[in-house]
């Protein structure tokens, strides 16, 4: 009983949740994502230093 609950138990995502699986898989998209983001942190924290 148990077996036929998991096999008819699926993962539903979101657009947004797929967007980002595949996102995450590319090793130069989160180098970039990295870098601009401590970009965008480092701007915004500018005027205090």
């Amino acid at each position: 009983m148990q077996d036929q609950k998991m096999k008819e138990a699926y993962f539903t995502a979101s657009q947004g949740q797929l967007v980002w699986a595949r996102f995450k898989k590319q090793r130069a998209a989160m180098i970039a994502a990295t870098v601009l983001l401590v970009l965008i942190i480092s701007g915004i924290l500018a005027p205090f230093l």
